[in-house]
């Protein structure tokens, strides 16, 4: 009898360790499955759904990799620039002209090193996880891959620890809008709205900084790319560009690109240019998508760019609702490049009107800019964001980044053609050429993206309504202002900027600058740039295996003043003054001074900041 219990109570006990084993079994492959459908994009669970079971493109984001190792490899490459990451650069390092080559010799070398890391981690992986599977494209700049799933293949890859999202790609005909942001009409416009593209850099006063003694910079020693739908083949008629390299399909002519290059041009005459070409299409493809990728990534490695001007804005299919003002693949995919390349995107923020941003232009750290109509004379208090047709687009809400980051007159340009230029396509080249002279002027900005980010929203023009801060509804349209090129040259010349980082803990981080008698107006910008953010802020993101390339989501700082007694400055109903959105990486504070003497700014940490965040300063 003894023996029976014995042998019954062994029997429970296998039976409840079984049973456990079975639940816990369960629980993990139940976890997994729920691990996995979160890195697969909602866009692409319904694409799946639809397509009952057929392949469809998707967009397959790795863990990245470790860039350190690049960075160690440009540093030896340039022995002259301090040993130190770009983000830690003193204000006053490599300031001259002169020294531009060896920061372009650091960034040459950084980027070969990080595309070769980035060719075999890639191979690797697709090797492993999609030897069957149909790649359409493989990012030589990113760890990301364009591949061809169906659902039971996209659970599975998933599944990898080196898999961080799978995001829907394309479709066949009209998930991407490749939309010049222009408008080109002969010269019998009515005169009255007509500005000479001569006026325009006058009022933006880029020839002032071309022309005037105390500066005289012209661009020379920067390259800068353009995207444009197609290239026409005589583009190296204008002036001495050179386009050695040029990459495009050819064309017997093509305003666009002539008019963008034209402006360019005018205001940095001595800079090297680089044209990639889309190419005509009648019908959206996946090889078009995917071509775009290619040029783009074709300018940062092949030709070393260190600025690229984007006079259309695309999408590759993120999120629902036309793909229009969200922050998806396509912007994280830029932030990406502008991060870990050290390249600066400036692009059109788009002719769609209240939440026509495309997501190319609603990356963090692109320069998104808008059309500004302006009159062409000295009194710019009524010039306006142009809101005829085809108006400038904006980001109405309050979940993303507001875009634009500022504005440039864009609106009844003729040319020197005699031809009329319409359009953020034309605004956007201007900020184009005015970050090529502040580079040129400081070659230390070329790897300092952020920094000169806040240096153009501290040095916007200060005339009313030409200077907004993000509490104004008004910065949702305008963003900071108004282009102001000597104001941006000025701001580098006299060395009010400064870098800084905040710490994971929190702890406020101050910097102090001196107010004189000749100070009647002070602006103060502060920027971050962002590791590229996994997911969209209303999706939840699953724990990753690696944060060197990934924000959970945007990390928010924000920004107060002292005045010389120690007390902070106020608003006008009498708190203190803050910048503290949630949804910007620029905080911009602007304030009448009371009195002269040593101001400190206070950076403060907001929520989200889980990392050490390097930031800049500027202010005018």
């Amino acid at each position: 009898m003894r023996k029976l219990h014995k042998m019954i109570a062994l029997i429970l006990f296998l039976v409840i360790a079984l049973s456990s084993l079975s639940f816990a079994f369960a629980t993990v492959i139940s976890n997994e499955e729920v691990t996995s459908k979160m890195k697969i994009s909602d866009a692409l669970l319904q694409k799946f759904e639809s397509t009952k079971g057929d392949e469809v493109a998707t967009l397959v984001w790795l863990t990245d990799i470790d860039a350190n190792e690049a960075e160690s490899f440009a540093l030896k490459a340039v022995e002259e620039i301090e040993k130190v990451a770009p983000d830690a650069y003193s204000s006053r390092t490599l300031q001259s002209p002169t020294e531009i080559e060896k920061v372009q010799t650091y960034i040459r070398a950084k980027r070969g090193a990080l595309e070769k890391q980035y060719t075999a981690y890639n191979k690797k992986i697709s090797d492993e996880l999609m030897r069957d599977a149909e790649i359409l494209f493989t990012s030589r700049c990113a760890p990301m891959l364009v591949v061809k799933l169906d659902k039971t293949k996209a659970m599975t890859i998933a599944d990898s620890p080196y898999v961080e999202s799978i995001d829907y790609f394309s479709e066949t005909v009209n998930t991407l809008d490749v939309r010049p942001n222009e408008t080109i009409i002969s010269s019998s416009i009515n005169s009255t709205t007509q500005i000479a593209l001569g006026s325009v850099v006058r009022i933006t006063r880029a020839y002032d900084v071309k022309n005037s003694t105390s500066y005289g910079f012209t661009g020379e020693g920067i390259l800068i790319g353009m995207v444009e739908e197609y290239v026409p083949s005589d583009l190296t008629s204008i002036g001495n560009v050179n386009l050695a390299d040029w990459d495009g399909d050819a064309s017997s002519s093509n305003s666009h690109a002539e008019n963008t290059l034209s402006i360019m041009y005018t205001m940095a005459p001595d800079a090297t240019y680089y044209a990639a070409g889309v190419g005509s299409f009648s019908t959206v493809t996946e090889e078009v998508t995917t071509k775009i990728m290619q040029k783009i990534e074709w300018l940062i490695s092949d030709c070393n760019v260190n600025i690229i001007n984007s006079s259309f804005t695309f999408a590759f299919h993120d999120e629902e609702n036309g793909d229009t003002a969200t922050y998806g693949s396509t912007s994280r995919w830029i932030d990406h490049l502008s991060y870990q390349h050290n390249v600066h995107f400036i692009t059109s923020a788009g002719n769609g009107g209240s939440n026509g941003v495309r997501t190319s232009a609603m990356a963090y750290n692109a320069v998104a800019v808008g059309n500004l109509y302006v009159k062409g004379t000295t009194d710019l208090d009524d010039d306006v964001r142009w809101s005829g047709e085809n108006p400038s687009a904006y980001y109405n809400g309050n979940m993303y980044a507001n875009k634009p980051d500022l504005c440039a007159p864009g609106e009844g340009i003729r040319m020197l053609t005699g031809e009329i230029f319409n359009g953020t396509s034309a605004a956007a080249p201007q900020v184009t050429a005015a970050v090529a002279l502040m580079c040129e002027q400081r070659p230390a900005l070329l790897t300092q993206q952020k920094t000169v980010k806040a240096i153009l929203a501290a040095s916007v023009n200060f005339d009313s309504p030409h200077r907004y801060v993000p509490v104004d509804e008004e910065y949702k349209q305008y963003g900071a202002g108004l282009l102001d090129c000597v104001g941006a040259c000025w701001v580098v010349g006299n060395y009010r900027y400064a870098t800084g980082s905040m710490p994971a803990n929190g702890s406020n981080q101050t910097h102090t600058f001196t107010v004189t008698n000749s100070d009647s107006r002070i602006r103060v910008a502060l920027s971050w740039n962002i590791k590229s953010l996994y997911n969209t802020p209303s999706n939840s993101s699953p724990t990753h295996n690696n944060q060197y390339s990934y924000d959970n989501t945007l990390p928010d700082l924000n920004l107060k003043i002292k005045d010389p007694n120690g007390n902070y400055v106020k608003a006008a109903d009498g708190s203190d003054l803050c910048s503290s959105t949630t949804n910007n990486n620029v905080e911009i504070l602007d304030f009448v001074p009371t009195m002269t003497g040593t101001y400190t700014i206070v950076v403060t940490c907001g929520d989200n900041v889980t990392r050490t965040v390097p930031y800049s300063l500027a202010w005018r």
